[in-house]
């Protein structure tokens, strides 16, 4: 065949995105006066944990606590 053969995503440990607590997210939050300020910070943050949602994905069999872990983190945002 001559097609292109897709490589799967790699797992690394690039620690380029380390969340905080919800308990300090929300800390964070309350210091700030600007509500687009909270807004943009909010979609920052769901931004970033949808892209490590992504990134796990291709090894939710391998790693079914992380996308527990993860998808109860989308429910607390």
């Amino acid at each position: 065949m001559g097609g292109k053969l897709i490589s799967p995503p790699e797992l690394n440990l690039d620690f380029g995105f380390i969340p905080k607590s919800i308990t300090q997210f929300l800390g964070d939050m309350g210091r700030i006066e600007s509500d687009s300020e909270k807004i943009l910070k909010a979609e920052d943050l769901v931004s970033r944990l949808e892209s490590e949602v992504k990134k796990i994905d291709a090894f939710k069999r391998e790693l079914p606590l992380c996308m527990l872990l993860m998808n109860d983190g989308f429910l607390q945002v």
